[in-house]
């Protein structure tokens, strides 16, 4: 039996070693968004809890004017320093 030496195209072994390095890419490029959006995410938590005041709890509903006095003595312009933050998060996007 001749072997012929003119055939083209991909063998199997070829094939799935192209199939597994495009799952080792895959699985590294999903790995590293993964932490880079956990990491994001927690540094945005921190950022946010910092500058937020504590909400009041509202349990029953006499509770709803307490929570309403307390929101409004919340200092909008203050809060609105953080807008930096927030030009850079949206333009790191």
């Amino acid at each position: 039996m001749t072997r012929r030496w003119y055939e083209k195209g991909f063998t199997a072994v070829e094939a799935a070693v192209v199939l597994v390095f495009l799952i080792g890419i895959s699985a590294v490029s999903y790995t590293v968004a993964s932490r880079h959006k956990a990491n994001n995410a927690a540094k945005n938590t921190q950022a946010t809890t910092a500058a937020a005041p504590a909400a009041p709890v509202v349990k029953a509903t006499s509770d709803l004017t307490t929570a309403s006095a307390t929101l409004d003595q919340t200092d909008i312009d203050a809060a609105s320093a953080d807008t930096a933050a927030l030009d850079t998060e949206l333009n790191n996007l």
